[in-house]
């Protein structure tokens, strides 16, 4: 066995003391690293998690877009016939109060001609009597 010199030992023990001490700053340096890959990790998973309820809401917002497109294109079909059935029936009312003039003229030309028959013969008879008398 070859002795070494204390010289030669404590050199050694010197150099060894500051391999372990690299080691130990590798060793810790890694340890950080892994823990920001947990950290990583958890994070991707969490927003992967929020991503998923984000796609639901979505989906369920896009439904009710598209119920909400329906509703609104009956609304405007039933807004669009009532509508028509308004115009058609103004136009009815129209027609129904122009018939109306035109039978209220009628009915007052009558009254008027048959007013002055009535007269006439009043007249005549109210002179028949006179003449009688």
């Amino acid at each position: 066995m070859v002795q070494s010199s204390p010289k030669v030992l404590g050199s050694r023990l010197l150099e060894v003391e500051q391999r372990v001490k690299e080691k130990d700053e590798m060793i810790r340096r890694l340890q950080e690293e892994n823990m920001a890959i947990y950290r990583l990790e958890a994070e991707v998973e969490e927003k992967a998690t929020m991503e998923g309820e984000l796609s639901a809401l979505l989906k369920e917002k896009i439904h009710e877009c598209v119920v909400l497109q329906q509703t609104n294109r009956s609304l405007v079909d039933r807004v669009q016939h009532t509508q028509a059935n308004l115009q058609t029936a103004v136009q009815e009312k129209d027609q129904l109060a122009a018939e109306l003039d035109r039978v209220s003229v009628a009915l007052e030309r009558r009254r008027s001609s048959h007013g002055s028959r009535e007269l006439e013969e009043r007249l005549e008879s109210k002179d028949q009597e006179s003449m009688k008398l």
